[in-house]
């Protein structure tokens, strides 16, 4: 009914009548926009996932020749090392460089340390790079909606309340002890550091990816 009406039809309404189709009004509305927001920031999250996955891809692609090559190399120091029956072991570094030369082989190693990736060889790492473009409506979107969970959702819930603080003092990491039971393990090797501290980028990224997922 209120939708409908002009303003000086609702103003020509009598209170009892006026009132509660504005508050229905405005409740259904605050509805609806809260769905339109949570599709929004699916959708966006979606995108920082996909194009992480691509560049993952054009990474790949990119050092794929490379990467045939350290292989190859792989390959000839490999059988060099178990080949004990012809090579005794004061030899192997002197056949081995035979096989690669010093030079070559130092270069490959340099190569090959930059090219290194995690053992599991996600695409988590070139999410971190969209960090900066997710915090530009994550932290808006994570303040205005009002969560609710039941007992599955809580540890989701609990850091976001974490998260939100953060925020709102404006620091720079998150405590030492912020909550991890939400956390997959996949994000660990990024999200907690061999020194043991938490990354914020990682731990803000997996929960943001766990919020996305529970909503």
């Amino acid at each position: 009914v209120a939708r409908r009406s002009t303003n000086q039809q609702l103003q020509r309404c009598a209170p009892e009548r006026r009132y509660p189709a504005l508050v229905a009004m405005l409740s259904n509305g605050a509805e609806r926009l809260t769905d339109e927001v949570v599709d929004l920031f699916d959708r966006a999250l979606a995108g920082s996932h996909s194009t992480a996955e691509n560049d993952l891809d054009k990474y790949k692609l990119a050092t794929g020749k490379a990467a045939n090559e350290k292989a190859v190399f792989f390959s000839l120091l490999a059988r060099v090392i178990l080949d004990d029956e012809h090579i005794p072991d004061t030899e192997i570094r002197k056949t081995a460089f035979a096989h690669v030369p010093r030079d070559r082989m130092a270069a490959a190693l340099l190569e090959a340390e930059k090219m290194a990736r995690p053992l599991d060889d996600n695409y988590l790492d070139f999410l971190g790079n969209r960090y900066s473009h997710v915090r530009e409506y994550a932290p808006h979107v994570v303040a205005a909606l009002d969560l609710r969970a039941n007992a599955a959702g809580t540890a989701v819930l609990r850091a976001v309340e974490l998260l939100r603080q953060v925020n709102a003092d404006r620091k720079r990491r998150v405590p030492d002890d912020a909550p991890l039971d939400f956390m997959a393990e996949k994000w660990r090797p990024y999200v907690v550091g061999s020194d043991g501290q938490i990354s914020r980028r990682y731990w803000e990224l997996c929960l943001l990816s766990a919020l996305r997922d529970a909503l």
